[in-house]
Order: structure tokens, then C-alpha cells, then sequence
């Protein structure tokens, strides 16, 4: 317990020890909050990436992927911006996986916000 004297509390060792914990949680939380800022913004752009994609899908991968004939290599252009370990948007499955990853990392998200309040 502390102790007072003419006024003044004086702290013992524990006290100031506690002190220090609390000033480092507290820089922790503020550094932590900081940190989430190009998390948000990260999402925010991931889900304007994914409404273009999804309407850019909807509209033109049918019409695209029929244009090119069925023997045809994958064209130069495209295959240029292929990621390496990537697959190719003329697969259905590659936009379809990328769309369920995304939402499956959206929804993990979610459940880890939603269980830390």
C-alpha cells in the first residue's frame, strides 16, 4: 500500500513497476492502432479490386476467353503479367479462387474484430 506523508503519496517499487507496465501497454496500443491504418486502407482498395474484377468478370471474360482460338497460346501481353506461381485469368477457377480467398480472408477477419470487442 502506499503510504502518505505531509501531502505526498510515495509509491513503492511495485507501484512504479506498474506504472511502467501500464506506459508500455499504452505505447503498445497506440503503436498497434497505428499500424491498422494501411490495414484499412488495404481493404478498402481489396474491395474496389474486387468489384472491378467481379464486373469486369460478369461482363467480358466469356466474350475475351471465346475470342481467342482454342489452340491459341496464352497471349504475350497477358502472359508478361502473370505472377510467377500464378495461373491465368483464362482459367475460370484462377478468378474464381482469388474471389473465394478474398472472401474468406474478409470473413476471418470479420470473426477477429467481431470476438476481440
Amino acid at each position: 500500500m502506499a503510504a502518505c506523508e505531509q501531502g505526498n503519496m510515495t509509491m513503492d517499487n511495485a507501484d512504479i513497476e506498474q506504472l511502467v507496465r501500464m506506459q508500455q501497454l499504452c505505447d503498445r496500443v497506440i503503436s498497434k492502432t497505428e499500424a491498422l491504418e494501411p490495414v484499412l486502407e488495404a481493404i478498402a482498395g481489396l474491395n474496389k479490386d474486387i468489384q472491378q474484377l467481379e464486373a469486369i468478370y460478369g461482363q467480358d471474360w466469356l466474350r475475351l476467353h471465346d475470342a481467342l482460338p482454342a489452340d491459341a497460346d496464352t497471349p504475350a501481353g497477358l502472359l508478361a503479367c502473370i505472377a510467377p506461381g500464378r495461373y491465368s485469368v483464362l482459367s475460370q477457377d484462377t478468378i474464381w479462387d482469388a474471389l473465394q480467398a478474398a472472401r474468406q480472408a474478409q470473413l476471418a477477419l470479420t470473426k477477429r474484430l467481431v470476438a476481440a470487442l
